[in-house]
């Protein structure tokens, strides 16, 4: 008889690389700095993650840059994960 794998959840998944889990299994957050943020997000079918960069006094992004789209949470994710460790290092 196999023994059961360990299944991780999604929140697990974006925990690990230091996301902050919005709504459960459907977005997350990385604060990239004092005006950006990142997000993942499952939307008509599909993930995708952004970046939304502010500037102080106006409230709408003054900039919006495409990280990753795609069909499968794992690949999103590992593309956010290169993001975060390229934004890292600078």
């Amino acid at each position: 008889m196999l023994a059961e794998k360990e299944v991780i959840s999604l929140d697990d998944k974006a925990r690990q690389i230091g996301l902050i889990v919005g709504i459960s299994e459907t977005i997350y957050l990385w604060v990239v700095s004092r005006f950006s943020n990142a997000y993942m997000e499952y939307y008509n079918g599909e993930w995708v993650a952004w970046r939304e960069t502010y500037q102080k006094g106006r409230k709408q992004a003054i900039g919006v840059k495409l990280i990753a789209k795609g069909n499968t949470f794992d690949y999103v994710l590992m593309q956010f994960e290169k993001y975060i460790k390229y934004v890292s290092r600078r």
